[in-house]
């Protein structure tokens, strides 16, 4: 006779959405209803979800989560989950973004995605969108201070006192050689950023690491540490900012120390990625046209899989210039770039082949352009 199931759902660690027990109900032994909590009505940026599973037994059970979006708006993009899961008394991972992530299809009923899994004994995450909390950056974080050529430092702090961490290779280069600035998680639900930089360190580290005597690199892996931790989607959190598009005005210490790095770097090319939901398209914005042709092969080459679509969208001039893009643009004089990188039919290890190429297409548009600024 097969056991009954003992399972919960917690969201009892950093970055859980929903962040409380109120947002999770127990429809039967092995059925639960999840509502996903937002800071704002805002349908464009209602894309968090992250939970986890303990199933306490010792065999595996079949799980229903059913995830009530309370909103008819951009269900389609809500079509699947990702699932990560670690066996009892694991060992603590390489880093966050060093886990596998498998993708689970859903099925759309109403408002509700509702998908079905094994939950092998021990943790299940699951999340819209491969989580990257701000303990999974610490994690990160502590890997890298471990080698000797990268540093690592805290730029400031943010209004809820947590630190807001930069990573360089080649710190020491100065004003030498072409500075490259990367940020990543301005809107806190959008975790394509964090794996697309962990590839890009992959690489920069091995395969690339010829670059370090020829660029200068600079990554803001989390760059809003209160909207990652917190679980939000957009904000720094209730009532806070929108870092990317109040860079350039807001008075929040998150602002005020990213703006000061800014300053500090003067990037000659600055990049910035987000994530977003849309399910067969991909988007660079560029202003600089002879720039943007250096990352044509990054975005188009055959990598063996599901063939992805992009749009190359050349912006118009921000008036005045308050994201962080058009910022570095008009006070500094950068050459920047943004990115829109969905989830949707990539797996972790081809988001970290993205960024790598990525920075591989930086290296070369950094050096070959920076006369010309």
């Amino acid at each position: 006779m097969p056991t009954q199931p003992d399972l919960s759902l917690s969201p009892a660690f950093d970055g859980a959405n929903p962040q409380t027990d109120d947002g999770i109900r127990r429809l039967g032994p092995a059925d639960f209803l999840v509502t996903p909590t937002q800071e704002e009505d805002n349908p464009n940026y209602k894309f968090r979800m992250d939970t986890r599973v303990v199933n306490h037994g010792k065999e595996a059970h079949e799980v229903t989560l059913r995830v009530e979006w309370n909103d008819p708006v951009y269900m389609e993009p809500r079509h699947h989950l990702f699932l990560r899961s670690r066996p009892p008394a694991y060992p603590p991972a390489e880093g966050g973004s060093g886990e596998p992530w498998q993708r689970l299809p859903g099925r759309i009923a109403g408002t509700q995605v509702i998908a079905s899994f094994p939950a092998p004994p021990g943790e299940t995450w699951v999340s819209l969108n491969p989580k990257y909390s701000y303990a999974d950056h610490l994690l990160d974080l502590d890997r890298l201070r471990r080698r000797d050529d990268l540093s690592v430092r805290s730029i400031g702090h943010t209004a809820q006192g947590r630190d807001i961490f930069l990573i360089s290779v080649a710190p020491e280069a100065g004003n030498s050689r072409p500075t490259i600035l990367i940020e990543a998680g301005n809107h806190p639900y959008e975790t394509s950023g964090a794996y697309c930089i962990d590839g890009m360190l992959r690489w920069l580290l091995g395969e690339g690491r010829e670059w370090q005597e020829r660029v200068a690199a600079h990554f803001l892996q989390v760059s809003n540490p209160d909207g990652v931790s917190g679980g939000w989607c957009r904000l720094t959190g209730p009532g806070g900012v929108d870092i990317c598009h109040e860079f350039g005005t807001s008075s929040d210490p998150t602002c005020v120390s990213l703006r000061d790095l800014m300053h500090q770097l003067r990037p000659d090319l600055y990049l910035n990625i987000h994530g977003w939901m849309y399910n067969d398209l991909d988007n660079l914005r560029y202003e600089d046209r002879e720039a943007a042709r250096f990352f044509l092969p990054a975005l188009l080459e055959d990598v063996g899989d599901t063939v992805r679509r992009w749009r190359l969208q050349n912006s118009r001039p921000e008036e005045p210039p308050v994201t962080n893009t058009w910022y570095a643009r008009a006070h500094l004089g950068a050459i920047t770039m943004g990115f829109d990188i969905a989830w949707n039919r990539r797996t972790d290890e081809n988001m970290r082949q993205q960024g790598a190429r990525l920075l591989e297409a930086a290296c070369q548009a950094a050096l070959a352009l920076r006369p010309r600024h």
